[in-house]
């Protein structure tokens, strides 16, 4: 009932529902009117602030192809191996023997690999599959989430 409640709060009230959230989080009031933290400034932007640089920055490959636009060059990027669009397509047989996969529409959705012949193929590919049919946006609040086509970069 709880989720249900939060979840309409969300949907019809987020001022509601991000001053909920953070007071949750970091135990003290939201300011909106005036916000001087960092953590402030950024929720005062995700309510009202909308520009379709925040979609294309949040996305982890958006924000590559916004950087190389801007210098001309992706000299400074870290080297990218390959952008998939199903887990399936990945070729891990292709994977340098220590890389970072991560699925690019949302947080949080990372493998790190130290060592590729210690990796558990499986458990990351049912890992990938889990965050690739996972919708992050709602759950927090961050609209700038919605919109973002789901991949997989290397």
């Amino acid at each position: 009932m709880k989720r249900l409640i939060l979840d309409i709060i969300k949907k019809y009230f987020p001022v509601v529902f991000v001053k909920y959230r953070y007071f949750k989080v970091f135990g003290k009031k939201l300011n909106l009117k005036n916000p001087t933290g960092f953590n402030e400034k950024i929720l005062w932007l995700t309510l009202f602030w909308q520009d379709q640089r925040i979609v294309q920055c949040a996305d982890k490959y958006g924000l590559r192809q916004y950087v190389i636009g801007c210098l001309g060059s992706d000299n400074i990027m870290p080297r990218l191996y390959g952008v998939y669009e199903k887990v399936d397509d990945v070729r891990w047989e292709q994977f340098p023997k220590k890389f970072v996969i991560k699925c690019t529409h949302g947080c949080k959705y990372n493998i790190l690999c130290e060592n590729k012949e210690k990796l558990d193929i499986n458990k990351a590919k049912n890992a990938l599959a889990t965050w690739m049919n996972t919708e992050y946006g709602p759950s927090t609040y961050e609209p700038q989430y919605y919109a973002m086509k789901h991949r997989i970069i290397l």
